[in-house]
């Protein structure tokens, strides 16, 4: 795979790892549809948040149905209260936001 830095071609091998994610994911994404499901696990490692954000309104246009597992705050903020779930080890169940 191959990307453009100051109009010189690159490899996406020499590029930071955050890049490299952020490029997988969007081809990744681009194959979705209305009918699709997505599921993440912590996409957000090696992204920064502005970044986190994109994605998730990227991958909201593209997919039907979207699951996530994550810690960032800023991917959290992308959804309503409605549509999250908290799951505890502590108290030993799931718990839905209202």
């Amino acid at each position: 795979m191959m990307f453009f830095e100051n109009g010189i071609p690159r490899e996406i091998f020499w590029s930071g790892f955050g890049l490299q994610v952020w490029m997988q994911m969007v081809l990744q994404f681009l194959r979705g549809s209305a009918s699709a499901v997505l599921i993440l696990d912590e996409p957000d490692i090696y992204l920064h948040p502005d970044l986190q954000v994109r994605m998730m309104d990227f991958a909201s246009q593209r997919f039907g149905q979207i699951f996530v597992a994550t810690h960032s705050s800023a991917i959290i903020s992308t959804a309503s209260a409605s549509e999250l779930l908290i799951i505890s080890a502590r108290e030993g169940a799931a718990i839905r936001e209202t």
